[in-house]
């Protein structure tokens, strides 16, 4: 609500946004026990490498690979490969009837999530939620199977519901439709933007 972040975004090796600055977040005594997994939940991370660029999705305290230096990096969570790490972010609570599930991870949703192959290789994925449709969406489970069917081997929930529009060679995928088939849209205040290196 106040527009501040609450995960790190890291571009061109500087820490453009922190969460620790995020007061509504921070001295929140809802989220107080959950605080150490906040800031520590998982980021997708572009690396410079002596090599060249690498990737990786890692929990943000994570450290950086012998001979590179970070730098892009934004946070999103739960991990979906190659495990589910919701629990361990702080997503969903068992120990607390009923299950805790600030994501609504077991129903099915509109998603987003960046992937990684074996080979360096990024996969960017979007679930729409069409109510024609059944199962309309997925399970972050479902997601995850998905992307492995695709050769991933590391995944990242992004967002989901209407927060997870794809806008791609100038057409815009909604996550949600209506009953009517009408497009449910939102203002999106942050996004991944993917530029192809060969058009610079």
């Amino acid at each position: 609500n106040n527009g501040l972040t609450t995960s790190p975004v890291v571009i061109d090796g500087t820490l453009m946004a922190d969460p620790r600055d995020n007061g509504r977040l921070i001295n929140n005594p809802d989220l107080a026990q959950y605080m150490d997994q906040i800031l520590n939940r998982s980021e997708f991370r572009r690396y410079d490498c002596e090599n060249g660029p690498q990737y990786d999705i890692t929990f943000h305290a994570a450290p950086f690979p012998d001979g590179c230096i970070l730098a892009d990096a934004v946070g999103a969570g739960p991990q979906l490969l190659p495990e589910d790490t919701g629990e361990t972010e702080g997503f969903v609570d068992t120990s607390v009837s009923p299950v805790r599930d600030a994501l609504g991870s077991r129903s099915a949703n509109a998603r987003s999530a960046i992937g990684i192959k074996a080979d360096g290789s990024i996969v960017l994925a979007m679930v729409a939620q069409q109510p024609d449709i059944s199962p309309a969406g997925m399970t972050l489970a479902e997601l995850a199977d998905a992307l492995a069917d695709q050769g991933v081997i590391q995944a990242l929930n992004l967002d989901g519901g209407s927060s997870s529009p794809l806008l791609y060679e100038g057409t815009v995928h909604y996550g949600r439709l209506t009953s009517g088939g009408e497009t449910i849209q939102r203002p999106v205040k942050s996004i991944l933007w993917v530029q192809d290196s060969r058009q610079d």
